[in-house]
């Protein structure tokens, strides 16, 4: 199976299973229950990572920030079925119900729903003062089995109509426990050719770097480039003179020192 990057220019900003904050422990989770993507650039726009059918959405209209809106497709490879979700959208684009193809928008990244950020919680009052913080796509995997009938004391897809039936079956899932009967979708994901060259490189980082130094012309690193991804530019690592004048050209946008160098002023601006 191949599931493709959910967004065009993109940061992975937490792994399956990693607890870069309190919520999973809370849920007596082991983990995060999947992979987080964050948007870099301007396109913020959630494609679809695999061709499938939307037979839940949870909270498209409900305006409360801390309402986590979700899309649920049903998917299918070599004869097994998935529950494929994407989650914490500020707009969904489709309707339960509809069938999408692999690379159609879904809707637009957000931070709706419990998020955090450096790990963090952010609030509603935060959220509702415009702030973008924890925004991310959360792509979530879980294995189920079509069965003819329901068995009490197993778990199956619902939706807003009771359990989900397609074709005459339910979708039974398969237990895991630790991660909400979820997997790890690592193994499955690629790189889709449309996506930039310069930003192809999964950078494990919590999102909101933590910068331990000043960048200027001549700093070489993977700090350099998380720089670069953030700025749209090519991300080699090296801060040159193209990395320099991108610098300068957003602390111009900004009302900031314009002197071409990222410290921590400007990198608070950039990652706010």
């Amino acid at each position: 199976m191949k599931l493709y990057i959910p967004l065009r220019n993109w940061l992975l900003s937490q792994p399956f299973a990693k607890n870069y904050n309190t919520y999973y422990a809370e849920d007596k989770l082991a983990g995060h229950s999947g992979i987080d993507y964050v948007a870099l650039g301007e396109d913020k726009t959630v494609y679809a990572s695999h061709d499938g059918y939307v037979f839940s959405i949870i909270n498209k209209d409900n305006k409360d920030l801390m309402r986590y809106r979700c899309v649920f497709t049903l998917i299918e490879d070599g004869g097994v079925f998935y529950e494929l979700s994407y989650g914490h959208f500020f707009d969904i684009y489709i309707s339960e119900g509809q069938t999408v193809k692999r690379g159609d928008k879904l809707g637009i990244e957000g931070n709706t729903g419990d998020v955090a950020s450096g790990g963090k919680k952010v609030t509603l009052a935060e959220k509702r003062a415009g702030s973008t913080a924890g925004r991310h796509v959360h792509l979530q995997l879980r294995p189920v089995l079509p069965v003819d009938k329901r068995v009490s004391g197993k778990k199956y897809l619902q939706n807003s109509k009771g359990f989900f039936k397609k074709d005459g079956k339910f979708f039974e899932r398969i237990p895991n426990p630790p991660f909400a009967d979820c997997i790890d979708p690592s193994p499955f994901m690629v790189n889709e050719s449309a996506v930039s060259k310069s930003i192809i490189e999964k950078v494990s980082e919590v999102f909101k770097p933590k910068f331990t130094r000043v960048l200027k012309y001549g700093s070489r690193g993977t700090d350099v480039k998380i720089l670069q991804q953030r700025l749209g530019v090519t991300a080699d690592g090296i801060f040159g003179v193209g990395t320099r004048q991108a610098v300068m050209d957003f602390q111009k946008a900004n009302k900031l020192i314009v002197d071409g160098i990222a410290g921590a002023q400007t990198l608070g601006v950039l990652y706010k």
